[in-house]
């Protein structure tokens, strides 16, 4: 009878587990969401050096950051909490796109957990304005990817949990 208890038990755990681990996405505006799906709308960015001062900014001052920091794709960065060199950044890019609207980037977020994210910043001649934000799988560096991830729930959009 134990037996049965416990394996009952565990099951129902696993269960709820397994459904509180599909987050989620609340937070995405339904236009964003839209453009995402025309992916053909977007180019590809690859480096740090192409994000616009107005994202820059207004992402430092999202992440509460001093000056921007994002190392570039492959450069080092901190990836954990153990500082081994000084001054590198918290943040390094895995990649981006751009549309005549939207600026998306994908980047890792090192420290005490290693992290993945994505922000998406509408961009105009006047500034820039962060409209979402949120934590991806490691794997959705592109918007297909990250489609198919909002898709399944493996994106999770919840404020509390990001940056």
């Amino acid at each position: 009878m134990n037996r049965i208890v416990t394996s009952t038990a565990i099951g129902i755990l696993f269960l709820g587990g397994a459904i509180t681990a599909v987050a989620a996405v609340e937070h995405l505006p339904v236009d964003v969401r839209a453009a995402f799906e025309q992916t053909s709308n977007f180019e590809s960015i690859r480096s740090v050096s192409v994000i616009p001062e107005s994202v820059r900014v207004t992402f430092a001052s999202a992440v509460r950051d001093g000056p921007f920091a994002m190392a570039e794709p492959g450069a080092k960065w901190q990836a954990t909490d153990a500082v081994v060199e000084k001054n590198l950044p918290w943040r390094r890019l895995q990649a981006g796109a751009v549309s005549p609207e939207l600026l998306v980037l994908f980047y890792e977020h090192g420290g005490i957990g290693h992290s993945y994210h994505v922000c998406v910043f509408r961009v105009t001649p006047d500034g820039a304005q962060l409209v979402w934000r949120a934590i991806r799988p490691k794997a959705a560096v592109n918007l297909d990817d990250l489609n198919r991830a909002i898709r399944s729930g493996a994106v999770d959009d919840d404020l509390k949990n990001i940056f």
